[in-house]
């Protein structure tokens, strides 16, 4: 019997050390798997069938050495799962292998994947100009337009395109502080503009910045002042009636101008911020008459006077004075000229 238990237990130690010779931990690549192409920011993430204490990532394109470059570690998990933040723009363009090493306090176990390739357009941050889009128009303003470029390769060139405009860095029209490439643009006109920025590296991937609006407004310090007929507002006039339109501005010793798209309108120009036009009306229509000085750059004023061949005269009475006598008849007489399709008369006769 006791012969039994001993060989039993011989048997019983031999399984388990043949399981625990046949048994090796592991741990295996969940991302990347390896034959794939990768760029921007990636997770890396293994999982391990053994309880972990810590993972250990690199990459290497040395066969020979898994562990040519540290990545970075995670020793915080449950154990099991280990991920990785990585930007892969901090490495240079090619195909690598990536290796981890996961352990506990006394085994360690690697694992590769191979045949990874990174391959990374150049990025961009910090897009910024030095006066902000909106601004008004102010004579001889410098204006700078910003931008920082990285790219593990190098760039090869940088190009700024501004309202049809091009400006290289390979041509010298584009200043550069580390990776930030600058343009200053001086006294540009109040308008939008449309630009973009473009990056090239070494290994001829190509990236740009979405088309960009930028505005410059115009300025409205200098007030510009229109009266038709001492009315700052529309008006409607009739045809052959005298108008008087005045226009000034609140600053002195500056060129004026006042015109308007009715056909016997002369236009006129002043040097003394003020210009006022008389004008027979001999059209009739619809017009705008318009006052302003540098009109690309600075705020202008606009008004539309309506001029209508519909006028009347002879507005009278049989007498100036009427005394009233019973059940009599009075006359009103009114005379119009023009294409008169309605006439109404209204009084507070009773």
């Amino acid at each position: 019997m006791k012969k039994l238990s001993k060989i039993a237990l011989f048997f019983t130690l031999f399984l388990v050390l043949f399981s625990f010779a046949g048994y090796a931990e592991s741990v295996v690549f969940n991302y990347p798997l390896g034959n794939e192409t990768l760029s921007g920011n990636i997770t890396l993430n293994v999982t391990s069938d053994f309880d972990c204490i810590n993972a250990t990532f690199y990459y290497s394109n040395n066969a020979s050495n898994p562990w040519q470059n540290f990545i970075g570690n995670n020793t915080t998990s449950d154990g099991r799962n280990f991920t990785l933040l990585l930007d892969t723009n901090i490495i240079i363009d090619g195909t690598y292998n990536f290796t981890v090493n996961v352990t506990n306090s006394t085994l360690v176990t690697f694992n590769t994947v191979t045949n990874v390739t990174i391959e990374n357009k150049p990025n961009w941050y910090n897009n910024t100009t030095s006066i902000s889009s909106g601004s008004q128009y102010s004579p001889d303003q410098t204006y700078q337009f910003n931008i920082t470029w990285i790219d593990s390769d190098g760039l090869s060139e940088v190009i700024l395109e501004f309202n049809g405009s091009n400006y290289t860095n390979s041509s010298g029209n584009l200043s550069k502080v580390g990776g930030t490439y600058y343009k200053d643009l001086i006294d540009l006109p109040s308008q939008n503009y449309v630009y973009r920025w473009i990056a090239n590296d070494t290994l001829g991937n190509l990236n740009s910045t979405e088309n960009l609006v930028y505005v410059i407004a115009k300025n409205s310090s200098v007030q510009v002042n229109l009266t038709l007929n001492e009315t700052e507002s529309n008006k409607t006039y009739f045809i052959n009636q005298i108008a008087n339109f005045t226009a000034f501005l609140n600053v002195y010793d500056k060129t004026i101008y006042l015109d308007s798209n009715c056909s016997s309108w002369n236009n006129l120009t002043d040097t003394n911020s003020s210009v006022t036009n008389t004008t027979n009306l001999t059209c009739s229509g619809l017009f705008f008459v318009t006052a302003y000085w540098n009109a690309e750059n600075y705020t202008n004023k606009t008004f539309y006077f309506s001029v209508t061949n519909l006028n009347w005269s002879e507005n009278s009475t049989h007498s100036d004075s009427l005394n009233y006598t019973k059940n009599g008849n009075y006359s009103l007489l009114i005379k119009w000229t023009g294409n008169v399709s309605k006439v109404i008369f209204e009084s507070d006769f009773n």
